[in-house]
């Protein structure tokens, strides 16, 4: 990557940083390109040449933001952590994504947030295919259920997993975190069932 191209690589975090911080606070209806520019530190006519219309930069902006939350949960499940350990690191953020993703669809309307989520549930499968060869890898997830039965199994969990954080803090009872992880891999029986 020459200079060029780090420099606009700088402005373009730049601005997705200043949009994503005003969206949040005020809506997307509410802020204007000038006030992500100046927030920013970039010239409006940077905004437009890089992304054309706020609603062009609005969607760069958000796919930029999956991409690093996926690249946060990726450097996770490379850890040498144990799988569970793996999994409530990435619930306690997901936590925090989900929250921050509530507060900008009620901050506008929230049409615009449903149909990118949408447009990213390929990134979002292909990290969980990762998640689940590694689950199965070290035996913690059965290897005999469907990818399709466990993306349904993971979704339903971690949803109320997350509302769970949300509401209690990160970690406020890891007894009670830890009881919520068994029933997640072993189920209700006494005993693990499948391998």
């Amino acid at each position: 990557m020459d200079g060029f191209e780090k420099r606009k690589e700088k402005k373009m975090k730049q601005i997705f940083s200043a949009a994503l911080d005003l969206v949040c606070k005020y809506g997307f209806d509410k802020i204007s390109v000038n006030e992500i520019a100046a927030k920013a530190r970039v010239s409006p006519a940077t905004i437009y040449n890089y992304f054309g219309t706020k609603e062009q930069l609005y969607h760069s902006m958000l796919h930029d933001w999956v991409d690093s939350k996926i690249h946060e949960y990726d450097v996770i499940l490379q850890s040498g952590k144990s799988f569970n350990d793996k999994i409530k690191d990435i619930m306690t953020l997901e936590a925090h994504n989900l929250r921050l993703l509530a507060n900008m669809s009620q901050s506008h309307d929230p049409e615009p947030v449903h149909f990118f989520l949408s447009g990213v549930e390929e990134k979002l499968e292909s990290f969980f295919h990762r998640l689940v060869h590694i689950g199965k890898t070290e035996g913690y997830i059965a290897k005999g259920f469907s990818d399709k039965v466990l993306l349904k199994h993971f979704k339903l969990f971690f949803y109320e997993i997350s509302e769970h954080i949300s509401v209690h803090g990160k970690r406020e009872n890891d007894e009670e975190m830890d009881q919520l992880l068994q029933l997640f891999f072993y189920g209700l029986t006494p005993h693990q069932v499948i391998k």
